[in-house]
């Protein structure tokens, strides 16, 4: 049967996963959705029978004595002669048709309201999701396949799933109660036509179930692999031209086009070929009917009504039946891309979400020593720790360096001081009090400034107050924060000040502007706390002088931690700490120069 996997333990998952894209307010909606089908089934089904007197009574007007509700309304109405008779019967289908197409479009409005809207919702839901997922949760996610799952598949869950869900539903209603009606009219006419169309459907169906899940799963993996090319490529095109990479990536991208190309005109064949094959059973099961009566003995006056019945019932039923055949492959194809972005959702929940109270209470902010005890931490599936047993500390206004070979734990320090990484044992003590605890004040004590600064397209302003609406940014601030990293009267001096664009990733400045703009934008909250990321690696060494020396202004003013691998950054610590293998040796700054 071509319905048989809706009661399976798959179909039931199916159903379950489903039911995670719309919170408990739109599933109270769905009874009305229901609703409606039932009433655009029965109002399709009534359209069909009226159109039944309609053509007996225009091929015989003593038909009409068959129908004795609609005599006994004639009668009543005290109509005479054919043309008044079919005066009525003309408006009362033309009227009925019209208010049927009213309530049908109603319906689909409402339903298609329905489905965009949750699937907008449920993005910014899950977007919402990713944002707050514990930070391992992006150090082990490809960035391009939660932007895929935000903009390409949860649309595509919702149109071809629960859409199409919706759809299939609808038509079922509707096939069932046109299907019943001409059961209850002409039982075994119709009996042999759904033998027939039900049999050849079936065997439409079986075959393109299968590939139609392998080729949603294909189409999921080639759509990856595009975001990816397209990712690498675009962001990193001065190397692609630097060293004439621009065909490599072309090419992949061409390859993969090629197969999603595949995957889409299968799609394409696969919702016309139902129709395709219907068209040419209709032909046939109207043949079939006209043969039945005939060997029934049939006169012309009523096979004429009967073959116009089940014409008008043809032409709604085969593109009902080709959308059931559709719909349900599309269920099938849409099923990896559902499986896809629910598992990126569990993985997110998965790995903890992190939502911060930044409270502005002054009495609980995070001031005086910096207490690093015992402090241990090993990342997931990883055989050795990233930290092992690390103690130390460093006084409030005091400015620290922190260096050591690649994969000495630097890094993983400063993402548990950043409160991005939860400690595996250990505590982060500030003024005697864990900064996990009250996360979010801590890290409103924080200014972060990173070796590769990331702006947004937008302006100057905005770009400082990161993250602030524009009707509460304070420009006095800004202007404030300019001037400690120097770059005050480089904004000054251009004809738009802090309304500048700053271009694509801040693409229509400097290294150092940027970098500049970075140590503002950590400034803009008067942080307890400056943190300094290889800050300078990227950048020559003039410029490297020049922002060290912003870095060395700040000094005793806010406690300054500095990772670094140029030795030139941190000449003038207080304190350096040394990291080796996940281990730290404390040195003091004239045993580096040794």
């Amino acid at each position: 049967m071509i319905f048989e996997g809706l009661l399976s333990p798959q179909a039931r998952d199916y159903l379950k996963r489903l039911g995670r894209f719309l919170p408990e307010v739109e599933k109270k909606k769905v009874k009305w959705l229901l609703l409606g089908m039932i009433l655009t089934a029965g109002l399709e089904t009534t359209n069909v029978g009226l159109i039944l007197p309609f053509i007996s009574y225009v091929a015989d007007p003593s038909s009409i004595d068959r129908f004795g509700g609609l005599k006994l309304v004639i009668a009543k109405l005290g109509l005479n002669g054919e043309a008044q008779v079919l005066a009525l019967m003309a408006g009362v289908l033309l009227v009925f048709v019209i208010i049927k197409n009213l309530t049908v479009f109603v319906f689909l409005r409402f339903s298609l309201n329905f489905q965009f809207v949750n699937a907008a919702n449920f993005s910014t839901r899950l977007l919402e999701k990713y944002l707050f997922a514990n930070f391992l949760f992006h150090l082990d996610t490809h960035s391009s396949d939660l932007v895929a799952n935000l903009k390409d598949r949860t649309p595509l869950v919702f149109s071809r799933s629960i859409g199409q869900m919706m759809l299939l539903i609808s038509e079922i209603l509707i096939t069932a109660g046109i299907c019943g009606f001409l059961l209850i009219m002409r039982p075994w006419a119709t009996l042999a036509g759904l033998v027939v169309i039900g049999g050849l459907g079936t065997l439409i169906y079986r075959p393109l179930r299968v590939r139609a899940r392998l080729y949603g799963k294909l189409r999921i993996e080639a759509e990856q692999q595009l975001y990816r090319w397209f990712y690498q490529g675009l962001h990193g095109i001065k190397e692609a031209k630097i060293y004439d990479a621009e065909e490599y990536f072309v090419s992949r991208t061409r390859k993969n086009y090629h197969r999603l190309s595949d995957i889409q005109i299968f799609e394409m064949l696969m919702g016309q070929a139902p129709r395709l094959f219907l068209e040419g059973l209709t032909v046939g099961g109207l043949m079939l009917i006209i043969m039945v009566l005939v060997l029934q003995g049939g006169g012309s006056s009523e096979i004429f009504p009967t073959l116009a019945l089940f014409g008008a019932a043809a032409f709604r039923l085969v593109p009902a039946t080709n959308r059931i055949l559709a719909a349900m492959l599309s269920l099938k194809m849409a099923s990896q891309a559902l499986v896809t972005v629910t598992d990126s959702l569990d993985q997110a929940l998965a790995a903890g979400q992190v939502k911060t109270n930044r409270i502005a209470d002054q009495s609980a902010r995070y001031e005086g020593t910096i207490e690093i005890e015992a402090l241990c931490f090993t990342y997931p599936q990883a055989e050795n720790p990233a930290l092992n047993q690390v103690n130390l500390s460093i006084g409030r206004f005091e400015s620290v360096g922190i260096i050591g070979p690649s994969g000495s734990g630097k890094s993983t320090l400063l993402n548990l001081l950043l409160g991005l990484l939860t400690p595996s044992a250990g505590r982060i003590k500030v003024g005697g009090k864990d900064i996990q605890e009250n996360l979010g004040r801590w890290q409103s004590e924080i200014g972060f400034v990173p070796q590769n600064i990331y702006l947004i397209d937008d302006s100057i302003r905005a770009n400082v107050a990161y993250g602030i609406e524009d009707g509460i940014i304070e420009d006095q601030r800004i202007w404030e924060a300019l001037q400690m990293a120097q770059l005050d009267q480089f904004v000054k001096d251009l004809p738009h000040g802090l309304d500048t664009p700053v271009g694509e990733m801040g693409d229509k400045l400097s290294g150092g502007q940027r970098q500049r703009i970075g140590i503002a934008r950590a400034l803009y909250h008067n942080p307890e706390v400056l943190v300094f990321d290889e800050a300078t690696s990227a950048l020559d060494q003039d410029t490297e002088r020049e922002i060290t020396k912003s870095i060395e202004a700040l000094a005793h003013k806010k406690t300054i931690i500095i990772v670094a691998h140029r030795l030139s950054t941190i000449e003038n610590c207080d304190r350096v700490f040394r990291f080796e293998r996940g281990l730290m040796v404390e040195e003091q700054v004239n045993k580096i120069h040794k």
